[in-house]
């Protein structure tokens, strides 16, 4: 039940509403099952006797009253094109259901993925530091789609379990000591299946949970180490290693697979012994072997019917032990989700004067102290450059700068405001380089444009700020120019044509501030040189913050901070 309530407060009312239309949809449908497997012994019972049988279900739908006026041929007519008719109809029903019940399926797997995403974009960039990408990634894709499976499986048992209760009520009518023989057997072998086997689902199940990451991060890590595989010759090494990982993870799914078929085998073995029992029994008592028939028609019809309902129930929740720890997980994620995340809205701040850093400390949550006491005062208009060797904090700087990063200690202000330590808070209209330039696999156009839908893209300032990065000559040699498209993260790119278009992004928006982090440090001297000039002419009237591990690319700076000294050095 605690599951069904976790689903029920994770899902919008109008799903819920469906649901709850779908199982009484589900009742119908178990309903028809019951009338349609009553309906073969019946036929069987019309066309063995011309003087009526003793078939209780003869009985319960009262059908000796109601077709006793009517010849036996006419009688087996009407039950057959009845016979027809329903199993028609509760097909086509059963079809819409399995449809119905897919759409609602479909319907709550985008919400719950929708949910996530927007929670880890609403995280803080720490969060974002902490969090492994490939289990970010299987936590989206495969435990949402398992989650998604659970469901289904928990609507499926409940399908199964009023069939069966449907049934159950037939064979009760017909023979209660046959009834609680044939389900004590089904049920007893159903039953020590699951108990023996569900500690190992489970566990399985959060192997092969943690095996998918572990997949996912081997193949991420491969196509990273591409060079060095070859170079170093790790070819082998790395296939061996994948060729570890993936017959782990099989194995557990063979497990699970093997055990989950298990049931059927022997629920066949006991029915078929019912059945043989039956007739040995009835035999040995002198009866009518004709007489029989129509009664044990009835007990084969069910016994189909319950073999695969029997399996199906016992796959259901073996299948809920195996996904439960991805359900578990997606859920425990779902619940940190604050009420206030899903309404979260950014305050930007206007830079209009100077953004001030007073007594600034920061380290992260593994004690790393990156720096104290910093104190940095950052005009508009000006050209600061920032200096300092790796690992001296200079991309931490920049975090704490936009808003990305909160200081431990110290405030930092923009034109006399103070940057809360609590709120989502960022500077206005503030563009930033990185070093490493992630292109989305799409034009070139779009890759500057980020964000901006094609008809609001303004192609004549797209062509300004590729001149200014120093990209229209090659963008323009291209036979698709600049709906050129791009290939994963900029493949078809060299390692510098990909930072000028990164470059042509964050001028494209025309902002107030532009931060280079290390941007320049793929260019050559000449080149390097050349573009710091051009970007000076042409956003003169902008702040520009320039960071870099060689005092040469800041020599136009108005004035260049020093980390490691922590003071502006003199000119």
């Amino acid at each position: 039940m605690r599951k069904i309530k976790k689903i029920i407060n994770n899902i919008s009312v109008n799903l819920l509403l469906l649901l709850v239309l779908l199982v009484f949809f589900l009742i119908i449908l178990s309903i028809l099952e019951m009338i349609g497997l009553a309906s073969i012994p019946i036929l069987l019972s019309s066309i063995l006797s011309d003087e009526g049988s003793n078939l209780n279900l003869l009985n319960f739908f009262d059908l000796k009253n109601k077709l006793v006026n009517y010849s036996q041929k006419d009688q087996i007519k009407i039950i057959s094109i009845f016979i027809v008719s329903l199993f028609a109809f509760k097909n086509i029903f059963h079809a819409s259901i399995i449809f119905f019940q897919g759409k609602i399926v479909k319907n709550i797997k985008i919400l719950l993925s929708k949910k996530l995403f927007k929670f880890y974009l609403n995280q803080d960039y720490l969060f974002l530091l902490k969090k492994n990408s490939s289990e970010m990634l299987r936590t989206i894709s495969i435990d949402v789609g398992n989650t998604t499976i659970y469901i289904l499986n928990i609507l499926n048992l409940i399908k199964e379990i009023l069939i069966l209760l449907s049934i159950i009520f037939l064979l009760l009518y017909s023979d209660i000591q046959i009834t609680v023989f044939l389900f004590t057997s089904f049920f007893i072998i159903a039953s020590l299946f699951y108990y023996i086997n569900k500690k190992k689902l489970f566990n399985r199940g959060k192997i092969i949970q943690k095996l998918s990451s572990e997949l996912i991060r081997i193949i991420y890590e491969t196509v990273g180490l591409f060079k060095e595989l070859k170079i170093y010759n790790l070819k082998v090494f790395q296939y061996k290693y994948f060729l570890k990982k993936i017959s782990e993870t099989e194995k557990n799914v063979f497990f699970n697979y093997f055990t989950t078929s298990l049931p059927r085998l022997f629920l066949e073995l006991a029915a078929v012994t019912l059945i043989i029992s039956i007739i040995l029994i009835q035999l040995n008592n002198n009866t009518n072997i004709l007489d029989l028939l129509p009664y044990l028609s009835l007990v084969v019809v069910v016994s189909l019917r319950l073999i695969p309902l029997f399996n199906g129930l016992t796959t259901s929740v073996s299948s809920l032990k195996t996904i439960q720890p991805s359900f578990d997980l997606v859920f425990s994620e779902l619940e940190k989700i604050n009420n206030n995340d899903e309404n979260l809205v950014i305050e930007y701040l206007v830079f209009n004067k100077k953004i001030s850093f007073r007594n600034i400390d920061f380290e992260y949550q593994d004690k790393t102290k990156v720096f104290e006491n910093i104190n940095i005062n950052v005009n508009k208009g000006e050209k600061i450059g920032i200096i300092g060797p790796s690992g001296s904090g200079k991309s931490t700087l920049v975090n704490l700068l936009i808003g990305l990063l909160k200081p431990n200690k110290g405030e930092i202000f923009v034109d006399d405001i103070k940057i809360s330590r609590t709120k989502p808070q960022l500077i206005k209209n503030i563009s930033y380089v990185p070093q490493e330039i992630f292109l989305i696999e799409d034009e070139i156009k779009k890759n500057i444009a980020l964000g901006i839908e094609e008809k609001d893209i303004d192609d004549d300032r797209i062509k300004m700020v590729a001149q200014a990065s120093q990209i229209d000559t090659f963008i323009e040699n291209l036979n698709l120019k600049y709906e050129t498209k791009v290939i994963e993260n900029g493949k078809n790119f060299s390692v510098g044509q990909r930072q000028r278009i990164g470059v042509a992004r964050a001028l494209y928006r025309n902002p107030d501030i532009i931060i280079f982090d290390e941007s320049t440090s793929s260019l050559d001297l000449k080149t390097e040189e050349k573009f710091i000039e051009d970007i000076y002419k042409i956003f003169k009237d902008k702040t520009i913050i320039f960071i870099s591990h060689k005092i040469s690319a800041l020599k136009n700076c108005d004035k260049i901070f020093d980390l490691k000294k922590k003071l502006f050095l003199s000119k």
